[in-house]
């Protein structure tokens, strides 16, 4: 799979498991400013690991709560 395709992938979870809360809101849980979260769900093009391990982290940690 391409690394596009996994980021991609990644901005879907992310959304489906944000709900109506602001980027703000999520930055500090997340550890990375509501203007790099931004960014990321604007193209998603980022491929920087530590980012996206700590949106990744973040993301797992949600769908466990959902479940």
């Amino acid at each position: 799979m391409r690394i596009v395709d996994n980021v991609e992938s990644l901005r879907a979870r992310f959304l489906a498991v944000r709900g109506d809360r602001s980027l703000r809101d999520l930055s500090l849980p997340i550890g990375v400013s509501h203007v790099t979260l931004a960014q990321f769900l604007a193209d998603g093009s980022s491929t920087r690991v530590p980012l996206l391990d700590k949106i990744e982290a973040w993301v797992e940690e949600q769908e466990g709560k959902q479940q």
